[in-house]
């Protein structure tokens, strides 16, 4: 939810022409999403899919590059990212020795990843934290707290419109 509202912030802050390319990539791609998840509908929550169908969904586009990449391959949103995108490549560690291993996708192209140490990372203070920033989020985007454990894709995020509803 909070990336979702980052994402649409982000998204904002682009030149108008910048702007109609990354929302044309992003239609585009949950287009192509629904064809594969015909339950996919506005606002695209994908929490409300379950494991297996959002599983299947993950599966089938991961190799489609994100919408928010132009075609040199930056991010059009880096400032603005979700948080999936600033942790990728960090193993992590709490506080009490607990390690996250690193997930990143695309390790095999970058080995220097993989020798790089888990990074401090307290994530019972991240957690803490986290309800009172979906409650935000969600009253920001949606007008009420009701929908706190909104999820989405990027693609989604980005076609956040500035009324705060889903375009399309």
């Amino acid at each position: 939810m909070a990336d979702a509202l980052l994402v649409r912030d982000g998204v904002r802050a682009l030149e108008p022409g910048t702007r109609a390319g990354l929302r044309q990539r992003a239609e585009a791609q949950m287009v192509a999403m629904k064809r594969v998840e015909p339950g996919l509908a506005a606002p695209w929550d994908i929490g409300t899919l379950g494991e297996e169908r959002f599983d299947a969904l993950v599966e089938a586009f991961e190799e489609a590059p994100c919408p928010a990449l132009d075609l040199g391959g930056a991010c059009l949103i880096y400032l603005q990212r979700p948080m999936i995108c600033r942790m990728m490549g960090l193993g992590l560690e709490t506080p009490d020795g607990h390690v996250i291993e690193n997930a990143c996708p695309i390790q095999s192209e970058f080995p220097d990843y993989q020798s790089l140490p888990p990074q401090p990372f307290d994530l019972e203070a991240w957690e803490d934290g986290e309800d009172g920033a979906l409650a935000g989020a969600s009253e920001r985007l949606f007008g009420g707290v009701e929908r706190a454990h909104y999820e989405t894709t990027v693609a989604g995020a980005i076609l956040l419109d500035v009324s705060g509803t889903m375009s399309r």
